[in-house]
């Protein structure tokens, strides 16, 4: 201070003083000042929980100017001492990111930072909003972003649903935010929702007339959702481009002997066993609804969307599809006064393998991908000096470090009982220098059916994140 009040020819208990009404007054210092009228971009965060934001920085000293009462040298005087602070505090990685302000943010993630500089790079949106974008990205809810940035729920809704609006406008901006494709969008999240995952789904059809499916199904390949007009939530999420397409699978198939009075024995589709017990149970409607994005003529994107599509309804709804994986949720008749709603819906979270997380689930490498516990990348020339669990999930890929984290696409994902042989077996495949991890999975069920199921669910929690970031199955998936 003494130095800058010598550049300004002004006594440093002058200087001092205007020093001490701006930290006295609250409401010019706190982030969610620069966050609401400077739009500061996040450049850096140290290890201190401070985050270093560029701004342009005149308009902000003219406005604790005009505040504070204070003279253009006396604006200059603490503008230029506050520069010259941060400039010392600054660490030498972030000396040419500009002028800007140092907060202290402890909750904010550094591996946000490229994603936000990325958005920028490719989108004319605000600072604000491309922060608040990439937080969201980082697996953080709504009241966690308002809180780290220090403004309101609201403004957090409204700056998510501005990018998303966006998206839909800017072709290269989509890539940028959700898959390297336009069928697909994360942000649609209900699993009834017309649009789901942006995907163009058909108006709900009722399964008990095999007739009007016949009619009104379309031939071509794709995805379609079952659901009972009596309960949350999703039975059956399935997948075809068998000839005749949906049609067929689904008109012919599925839908085949939903109406009987003896249940079926689901020797045309694996799901109408499970399906005819809830609807004999059950008052209400067993009702279907498909969509045929043109991705999903590619068997390999096809299975992937499937995948994706069961992903995140188990994280909306907190279960499984309750007839997923060969599941008979409601075998027996639920005994007379008892809800068969409520059996349901106990039986299908009960059975189901609990929801991960999702921390992180944009960087298919990192360590806690998911919220799992991966061991460090390692060659599978070096499995043999990893611990083996009894049960594990694995990813192995090639090395991808010139790439964005969200880019960076595995080879192949799995879960086995068998470690040890099966990373011999992948070394066999793909040769030493491929790099591997595990994660171990010590909740699995001890009986042999569910176990198996489980480990589908893993998979298919950890294939429907790598989709949704990359755009892309793993390499060699399906």
């Amino acid at each position: 201070m003494q130095d800058v009040a010598a550049q300004y020819d002004v006594p440093a208990s002058h200087a001092a003083h205007i020093l001490r009404d701006f930290e006295t007054t609250p409401e010019l210092a706190p982030l969610e000042t620069l966050v609401t009228g400077f739009d500061p971009t996040p450049v850096g965060v140290d290890e201190g929980g401070h985050l270093y934001l560029r701004a342009d920085a005149d308009p902000y000293w003219d406005v604790v100017a005009e505040e504070l009462g204070l003279t253009a040298v006396g604006r200059d005087v603490i503008a230029t001492a506050h520069d010259r602070h941060v400039s010392n505090a600054t660490p030498e990685s972030l000396t040419d990111c500009g002028p800007g302000f140092v907060v202290s943010c402890p909750e904010f993630p550094a591996a946000a930072i490229d994603d936000i500089h990325t958005l920028l790079e490719r989108m004319s949106v605000s600072s604000r909003r491309a922060t608040v974008w990439a937080l969201d990205h980082q697996a953080r809810s709504l009241a966690a972003i308002a809180n780290i940035l220090s403004i309101s729920e609201p403004l957090v809704r409204t700056d998510l649903a501005a990018v998303n609006r966006a998206t839909r406008r800017v072709v290269d901006a989509t890539r940028a935010l959700d898959i390297p494709h336009c069928h697909l969008t994360h942000r649609v999240v209900d699993p009834l929702s017309p649009d789901w995952l942006g995907a163009n789904w058909s108006p709900w059809l009722s399964l008990h007339d095999r007739d009007q499916l016949l009619d009104d199904l379309p031939h071509d390949p794709g995805v379609y959702r079952v659901r009972h007009t009596a309960i949350p939530g999703l039975l059956y999420i399935g997948e075809t481009g068998a000839d005749g397409g949906i049609r067929s699978r689904v008109g012919l198939g599925l839908a085949d002997g939903l109406t009987a009075q003896n249940c079926p024995d689901g020797g045309n589709h694996d799901a109408t066993t499970g399906l005819w017990q809830i609807a004999t149970a059950l008052d209400g409607n067993l009702e279907v609804s498909v969509a045929t994005p043109p991705i999903a003529a590619n068997r390999r994107h096809r299975r992937a969307l499937e995948a994706t599509l069961i992903a995140v309804c188990r994280r909306e709804i907190g279960w499984t599809p309750s007839v997923q994986l060969n599941r008979t949720p409601l075998a027996d008749t639920p005994s007379p006064g008892v809800d068969p709603c409520a059996v349901l819906e106990s039986s299908s979270e009960e059975n189901s393998y609990p929801v991960p997380s999702w921390a992180g689930w944009r960087a298919a490498t990192n360590p806690g991908w998911m919220g799992l516990k991966w061991t460090e990348p390692r060659p599978l020339a070096d499995r043999a000096i990893i611990e083996m669990p009894d049960a594990c999930a694995f990813r192995v890929w090639t090395r991808q470090d010139n790439t964005l984290r969200w880019e960076r696409r595995l080879t192949y994902i799995g879960t086995t009982e068998t470690p040890t042989s099966r990373l011999f077996s992948l070394e066999s495949t793909y040769g030493s220098e491929m790099l591997f991890s595990i994660a171990p999975l010590p909740d699995l069920s001890t009986e042999s059916a569910k176990r198996s199921r489980e480990r589908s669910e893993i998979r298919y929690d950890l294939l429907g994140a790598h989709y949704l970031t990359t755009g892309h199955p793993p390499t060699d998936q399906f």
